[in-house]
């Protein structure tokens, strides 16, 4: 189902909303020369399973060279371009065709993860759709509690400003959502002392995995805060000091903020705090982790 699309043309400064009829998405370009490059980001809610019913995502009547067949995705949803002018020529495989004829492109959009892995795009356009802009559509996870098999996993919900930034100066064009991993390998990066003492201090060591998170890739949310939930099995929650937050820069240059601020209560910050802070608690085998700070990054307990 889809929730929207923006088009603009490469170095504008804002977007245009597109339209939509019994078809789908609908978006009116006006007038294009040749050459003209247009980006289109359009939203869609992916079936669950996506991939279950279209084996090949290349029609039998499609022209040759026409699209993209899936090929070894493990999991994709097939997409259908059309292209249509209302004057002039539109030019198909070669062969001028009379105005008004579509160009057609299958395509599809991989949408593979594991269990470690999950992402969203809080983006949905009120012009053409009913949006949730609650927390459920600012919330992504990996899975649900932590378990034998899978010892951790994460949990993000970003601030309300990360919704719908589609529309703001820069859009959401170059951005990536929200995204979460754990589960992965990764050293702390030289330079980044309190990091490398927890990884080599057995005492005071870290526990668990390290979580990524990504929000709007670096979108800045002020003094709003991001908040991880962090689902841990076999560790209880006086094994928990800290929370080690590592993140690069806009240089590159890779950064260092230990959390140890336990925040009032299980309901994160007292009204008007920006400090981060974090909180523990636990449920017979697994310990959640809750911390609310202010940029992305790799997360681990200690």
């Amino acid at each position: 189902m889809f929730k929207g699309a923006l088009w603009k043309h490469p170095g504008d400064a804002t977007t245009t909303s597109c339209g939509s009829d019994i078809n789908g998405l609908k978006c009116d370009f006006g007038p294009l020369n040749s050459m003209d490059e247009i980006l289109v980001l359009a939203a869609f809610t992916v079936p669950t399973p996506a991939s279950i019913s279209d084996t090949n995502c290349l029609p039998d009547n499609a022209p040759a060279n026409s699209g993209f067949d899936h090929g070894s995705e493990a999991s994709w949803v097939c997409i259908n371009f059309q292209f249509a002018a209302t004057s002039g020529f539109v030019v198909e495989k070669g062969k001028n065709r009379s105005r008004g004829d579509a160009y057609h492109w299958w395509d599809s959009v991989a949408t593979d993860v594991t269990s470690d892995e999950g992402a969203g795009f809080p983006f949905c356009d009120s012009n053409i759709s009913v949006c949730d802009s609650s927390n459920a559509t600012l919330q992504v996870q990996n899975a649900g509690s932590a378990t034998a098999s899978d010892v951790q996993t994460t949990h993000l919900t970003a601030p309300p400003a990360a919704f719908n930034t589609a529309f703001g100066p820069s859009g959401l064009f170059g951005k990536s959502g929200l995204a979460v991993a754990d589960n992965f390998f990764f050293l702390c990066p030289s330079g980044l002392p309190t990091c490398a003492d927890h990884q080599a201090n057995g005492q005071n060591g870290f526990v668990g995995q390290w979580s990524q998170v990504d929000a709007n890739s670096e979108q800045d949310f002020g003094t709003a805060f991001i908040r991880i939930d962090l689902s841990l099995f076999g560790i209880k929650p006086q094994d928990v000091d800290g929370v080690m937050h590592v993140w690069q820069d806009a240089l590159g240059v890779w950064q260092e903020r230990p959390i140890t601020e336990l925040c009032p209560s299980a309901d994160g910050p007292a009204t008007g705090q920006t400090s981060e802070c974090f909180w523990a608690s636990g449920v017979g085998n697994v310990t959640t982790v809750s911390i609310w700070a202010h940029n992305n990054g790799n997360y681990r307990n200690f």
